[in-house]
């Protein structure tokens, strides 16, 4: 018998195959087989079966008989079978790995696959691999005794005896103690190609009394081991999946402390099917594996559900509440100090607020109410001042003991043997934690670190360009939480948890944070000792399981980081090399390595969704990071922490965002040993804390303090006691981590986000690219400006129209201006009305005080369209004699118009009357025009300049030009944008009509011409499709006002002609009340080119 499950025997039987039974089970009907199954045969003498020896053939006789019976196949029910209930569990499961030739590569990538599959399977606190064995058929072999197959004899891996041993030899010092606990051995056997010969047959726990196993000695050159081999029985049930796939594991089980009536062993053996004989040989791999689920737990807290708590609290409340309400009240050393009633009376104030999310708001309330200091618990007190951050944090001067941590951050040991940095409390073990830690966060370590960085945050920018741009959009905090944590893998562990790779969150990262709410549950029961006592008879293993779970996979994160050659530099090297030479203990390092997970991954994530929040609230904010990270680096490569650490902008936005959201919102716990803290004098014993979030929003250290200010933190003229912004606490309990924060993770991101122009193609948009649609739907909601790419349409007439237009305004504008001023309309628009014209000068410009610098010469489509002698044309002749043209390339932008529309519409699901092409029906009667526009671009000084800022009252405006000039002004923000002339492209812009028509959900931004310092002295031709709805079509304005579409038009163009007070009032104009969009020349002087994606 072989050391491993799958064992292998010297005979090999040959028989007919039917493509008809492989059908039928590979379509998932069930296929059960009449075979035989191999069984050791009792000689009947008494004689005990003889041992076997490893790597040798045997010399004694194993007497066997072949058993006929029936396996059944599961497929289908699989489910019903669990290794607790029948003692073989089948779980599917794709592995990265495929081949299972490089054993390093199967170490290295299959190991923690395999790992993490095993807990969440068994839900086990630890799990330990003793080896894996490849088989598959070996074409060299000089025998078949050189080559291992498949054993048909009834077996089971491993008796009691030799697993207790097994437990002993692998775990060394730690044996013993987990012989303790239930521990289970497990082997794991996955194909490694579908099986169609020899399947493994695995048999029904409870169907086999202990009477039908038998240990047989398995001797080892340095060890003995002892499988069992299996006596016939007809009671015996036997099952197997059918036609078994690589991505189907089996869990067997070989031995189960447990004793409760659960499954605790299972005999296997492959069996010969007698329709696949002349198939394939099988291939495998299978692993030996110990989970252990811990029963006893050194600093340990049990927990069942929240309801069982208020019960527990309730109960405590009825039998102790006079006594307590009366001493806590009137005779505890802090009845003197204020706070709610129930809080200063007992805990039921703190466990209702802390067990609700909104602790830190609560405490908050109470400081407004009650002043600097209140009691939050009968002994709890929170503070809320500067002074009281140095007195509780800072250094013992002058003869004062050091405030020690609370009890609170001995759960934080929970699970291990060995407190960590984070939960040591005497003073003098966490000096010595720390130096040994604090090597590993340094500049100069970070530095060394920053490759591992930049590689995670890579791998974040491009799920964020790939998966950005689904329709359901991404939840930044799941994210932000997956680059943490991968970062924080790789520091720690060396190895990365792969959650940006996979796009999910990796199953430890989710238990942490389960984890950290059974901490807030657990903080709430130690503080009064009948609670905790009821806690731990009352609420069993729920919170054990997530506890050893989380302990379980950090010691064998660390173990495999001890293991690893790699010599680079991470978090735990100084320990790891201490704990190789026997200065810190396995278990320490463990316990830190799960604090620095825990401390740093959810913290991070917190500060960067929330940092990314208030930048994208505050849009100006955001542009003055970006512009300084751009100014300093050219490409993402250059990005260091050293580097990131000079930028001034930087370091106050994340100072800002540290403040509006501190990682210790509610204050990091200590025990007061007698001392005053802010003018007080608190009694020895004391819980005490600084409210981090009430000092941090408090008007007396910040004005404004709910508004993202970065400016707070940069200059000397301050007005903010910046002192009350502690994120990471001070004195020498302070964070190791600061150093790290969010530097490059942020500074990356900002880097690579543009708020940009998109580019939709045309031909694209024809085809009905859905993709497309989705860019052209982003597009007219985020900004409404979007360049059109009209090149290489399949008619394309459309740019030989655009030039010949070109050539029309040049033919016009050339004409004396007496003759230019013979059309000259200054009224209200009406469906008689074919073309106006509009003299430069006419209205005011976008400099106050000056007039606008533009003619423009509209020609109205629809009276034009009805015009079939170009004699008749009420016009210049320049114009009549085009005529034909003209209605042609009129008739292409109202396709092209009528085809945005469309598409906006379909990538919003909107259908018949909903669509917005119903607003703009061909022969409807609307005010829709071409325009021909004639700037000149002169200094802003000229008494005539550009055109006033304003959003187009209708529903698309599509305008080539070949100059710069155009600006937009992004929706809430204060910063103009050029938007640079593209051959071969329109720039499209979304009108108010069409933002109304749409309920809101389209924007309309503000634009306006200013002349572009590298154009000066040039004129600036431009061609305008003003694309308007019908004028009987209705739509309610944002002020709730019901509009015609001739009404609108004309309302609007009112205002372009009023005086600039008039223009000034309400929001008709630019949509602002009160705001004109002046060019401000301090501000708009160096307006930034928009980018384009």
């Amino acid at each position: 018998i072989s050391r491993c499950t799958d064992c292998w025997d010297a005979t090999r039987t040959v028989m007919a195959t039917s493509d008809e039974k492989v059908a039928k089970s590979s379509s998932g009907v069930p296929r059960n087989v009449r075979t035989t199954i191999n069984y050791y045969q009792d000689p009947g003498d008494g004689t005990e079966h003889a041992p076997s020896i490893a790597g040798k053939r045997s010399t004694f006789v194993h007497p066997s008989i072949d058993f006929e019976t029936v396996v059944t196949d599961i497929t289908g029910s699989e489910d019903k079978y669990t290794l607790d209930s029948h003692g073989f569990q089948l779980h599917r499961h794709v592995s990265q790995e495929k081949e299972f030739i490089d054993d390093q590569k199967i170490k290295d990538l299959y190991y923690p696959e395999i790992e993490q599959l095993l807990f969440e399977v068994t839900g086990a606190s630890r799990i330990c691999i003793f080896d894996h064995t490849i088989r598959r058929p070996n074409p060299t072999a000089a025998s078949s005794d050189d080559e291992r197959r498949p054993v048909k004899r009834a077996h089971i891996d491993q008796s009691e005896w030799a697993s207790e041993n097994q437990v002993r030899r692998h775990l060394g010092e730690d044996g013993p103690g987990l012989l303790k606990s239930r521990f289970q051995l497990i082997n794991v056997w996955r194909p490694i190609k579908t099986v169609y010969k020899d399947p493994l047959a695995v048999c029904n726990s409870h169907s086999v009394p202990d009477k039908d196993i038998v240990p047989v000695k398995l001797i080892y050159p340095d060890w003995v081991g002892e499988p069992c081999t299996i006596l016939p029985n007809k009671a015996h049930r036997w099952y197997y999946k059918s036609q078994q796939t690589p991505e189907e594991v089996m869990f067997i089980k070989c031995y189960d402390w447990k004793t409760d009536g659960r499954a605790r062993r299972v005999p296997h053996a492959a069996f010969t099917d007698p329709e696949m004989e002349d198939r394939e040989p099988r291939h495998s791999i299978e692993f030996h594996i110990m989970a252990v689920t811990r029963n006893i737990v050194p600093f340990g807290y049990n927990i069942e559900t929240i309801h069982v708590m208020w019960v527990a609290v309730l109960l405590c409340t009825v039998l102790y509440a006079t006594y307590h309400v009366i001493y806590n009240v009137f005779l505890h050393p802090l009845a003197a100090f204020p706070g709610p009633f129930w809080a200063r009376a007992s805990l039921l104030w703190r466990i209702r607020h802390s067990m609700s999310g909104h602790f830190h708001l609560a405490i908050q309330k109470q400081h407004e109410l009650l002043g600097p200091v209140v009691r939050i618990s009968p002994n709890e007190l929170s503070f809320a001042s500067v002074q009281s951050w140095k007195d509780i944090y800072g250094h013992a001067v002058g003869g004062k003991q050091t405030m020690t941590k609370s009890e609170f951050y001995d759960m934080y040991g929970s699970g291990f043997e060995s407190l960590c940095v984070g939960s040591e409390r005497d003073p003098k073990k966490h000096s010595q934690m720390k130096k040994n830690l604090s090597a590993s966060f340094s500049t100069k370590a970070l530095a060394q670190q920053e490759s591992i960085v930049h590689s995670v945050i890579d791998g974040f920018i491009g799920r964020l360009e790939s998966n950005g741009t689904s329709e359901k959009g991404l939840d930044m905090t799941k994210w932000f939480e997956m680059v943490a944590f991968d970062i924080l893998g790789e520091m720690a562990f060396g190895e990365s948890f792969h959650c940006i790779e996979t796009g999910k969150s990796h199953f430890w990262s989710d238990m942490i944070v389960e984890h950290l709410f059974f901490v807030t549950v657990l903080d709430n029961l130690r503080r009064y000792p009948i609670l905790d006592a009821l806690g731990r008879r009352l609420l069993p293993r729920l919170t054990v399981s997530v506890r050893d779970r989380h302990s379980g996979y950090s010691r064998t994160k660390v173990e495999r980081r001890l293991q690893s050659e790699s010599g680079r530099h991470d978090f735990l090297t100084n320990v790891s090399e201490k704990v190789k030479s026997g200065e810190v203990s396995r278990e320490e390092m463990t316990a830190h390595a799960s604090t620095l997970v825990i401390a740093g991954g959810e913290t991070v994530a917190t500060f960067l969704a929330a940092v990314t929040f208030f930048l994208l609230k505050n849009p100006a904010t955001y542009l003055k990071l970006q512009h300084e990270i751009r100014s300093n680096y050219s490409s993402l490569n250059e990005i260091t922490a050293m580097s990131a650490q000079q930028l001034p902008y930087l370091q106050a936005v994340i100072s800002e965002g540290l403040r509006m959201y501190p990682p210790g919102s509610q204050g990091f716990p200590r025990t007061c040993p007698g001392s005053t803290i802010d003018g007080h004098w608190v009694p020895k014993g004391t819980e005490v804390y600084t409210s981090a979030w009430t000092v941090t929003h408090d008007e007396q250290n910040f004005h404004r303090p709910y508004d993202f200010i970065p400016e707070r933190w940069i200059g000397t003229n301050r007005v903010d006691n910046l002192e009350a912004s502690q994120p990471f606490s001070l004195g020498p309990r302070g964070c190791l981590g600061k150093n790290m924060s969010a530097q490059i993770p942020l500074t990356e991101k900002v880097a690579k986000e543009d708020a940009d122009l998109r580019v939709v193609s045309l031909q694209k948009l024809i085809d009905g690219d859905a993709s497309v649609k989705e860019d052209l739907l982003k597009a007219c909601t985020e900004l409404g400006f979007f360049y059109l790419d009209c090149r290489n349409v399949a008619s394309g007439r459309i740019m030989k129209e655009v030039q010949d237009l070109y050539t029309l305004a040049t033919s016009f504008y050339d004409l004396p201006q007496e003759e230019k001023s013979r059309w000259l309309v200054d009224r209200d628009h009406d469906e008689h009305l074919v073309m106006g014209y509009k003299p430069a000068g006419h209205g005011n410009g976008p400099v106050e005080g000056k007039k606008d610098g533009f003619e423009g010469l509209m020609l109205f489509e629809q009276p034009i369209s009805k015009i079939d002698d170009p004699s008749s044309f009420p016009g210049p002749e320049v114009i009549a004699n085009e005529l034909d043209p003209l209605k042609q390339a009129m008739s292409s932008f109202r396709e092209m118009s009528v085809l945005l529309l469309t598409r906006i519409s379909e990538a919003l699901g909107l259908k018949d009357n909903l669509a917005y092409q119903q607003y703009h029906r061909k022969n409807a009667v609307c005010p829709t025009a071409l325009g021909l526009l004639k700037y000149t671009l002169a200094e802003v000084e000229n008494d005539k300049v550009g055109q006033i800022a304003h959003s187009d009252a209708g529903s698309l405006s599509i305008v080539f030009t070949e100059v710069a000039g155009l600006q937009v002004l992004k929706p809430n923000e204060e910063t103009w944008y050029y938007i640079a002339p593209k051959p071969g492209h329109a720039v499209v812009n979304v009108g108010d009509a069409l933002r109304f028509i749409s309920g809101g959900v389209l924007e309309s931004s503000l634009h306006r011409i200013i002349p572009h310092k590298n154009e000066m002295g040039r004129h600036k031709y431009s061609i305008v499709y003003l694309l308007r709805p019908e004028m009987d079509a209705e739509f309610v304005d944002a002020e709730g006002i019901v509009w015609k579409g001739l009404d609108w038009t004309n309302k609007k163009h009112a205002v372009f002609r009023a005086s600039a007070e008039e223009q000034a009032k309400g929001t008709y104009l630019t949509g602002r009340d009160g705001y004109v969009g002046h060019w401000d020349p301090e501000k708009d002087a160096e307006s930034q080119t928009i980018t384009v994606r």
